[in-house]
């Protein structure tokens, strides 16, 4: 079950026909959704995840606090949880339909790593949480964590197919004239949409190499002293 929240009529107006056609180019796990759309930019986001995230996706459960105009959301009529997960767009990103439909697009694909592959999944984010603790002199970024090319690759070839290539085009050079994030928007300006990615066999090298970072991680979600850590 998939919601979309609007947090203005305009909004919605705007959105909803592009949310709609997003939708159709997945296969989404059988969890319950909330995607929502703000037009705020909450300051408690922008601290936790810096003021240049785009959305986000997280499950609804242990999230911690979250701004009380998406939180009241979460519950249904008895208190209880009314959804497994949420993907959250903030005001800044829903502006623009192309930058809202990329991410919307990229998060949708967290989602579906979350319901298909979630061990994987755990993986690249410890990764991406640790990276910089596990090496100092790394030149990667954290879109060369698995799980984040992956989401840029599927969130590419989704927009270009509801809005087009050219406007996806467009937007990205107007991100990178604007200096938003500049080498994150040449990255994804670079990628080509019809590459194959297969996200376990990229994340197994990255496992390999930090594997005993990843051991001595007080987790429980994945035992990396297995072989096959995913199963």
């Amino acid at each position: 079950m998939v919601k979309p929240h609007f947090e203005t009529n305009d909004l919605q107006a705007t959105l909803e026909p592009l949310y709609q056609r997003v939708l159709e180019r997945f296969q989404l796990p059988n969890l319950r959704l909330l995607c929502f759309f703000d037009v705020q930019n909450p300051k408690h986001f922008d601290q936790k995840f810096g003021c240049k995230y785009r959305g986000l996706h997280r499950t609804v459960h242990g999230i911690g606090y979250v701004p009380p105009h998406l939180q009241q959301h979460f519950f249904d009529v008895s208190g209880g949880f009314a959804f497994d997960n949420v993907v959250y767009l903030p005001g800044r990103t829903c502006v623009a339909k192309a930058g809202a439909v990329i991410t919307f697009a990229h998060e949708l694909q967290h989602f579906v790593q979350h319901g298909s592959a979630y061990k994987v999944l755990v993986a690249n984010n410890l990764l991406s949480e640790n990276l910089l603790g596990f090496d100092p002199d790394s030149p990667a970024k954290a879109w060369h964590i698995p799980h984040e090319q992956d989401a840029m690759l599927v969130s590419k070839r989704v927009a270009e197919a509801v809005l087009g290539t050219e406007v996806v085009s467009q937007h990205v050079e107007s991100r990178i004239a604007a200096q938003d994030d500049l080498l994150y928007w040449q990255y994804f300006q670079n990628l080509s949409a019809d590459s194959p990615f297969d996200l376990l066999a990229q994340t197994i090298p990255w496992v390999d190499k930090y594997r005993p970072q990843l051991l001595a991680l007080q987790q429980t979600k994945v035992d990396f002293s297995q072989t096959e850590w995913w199963q």
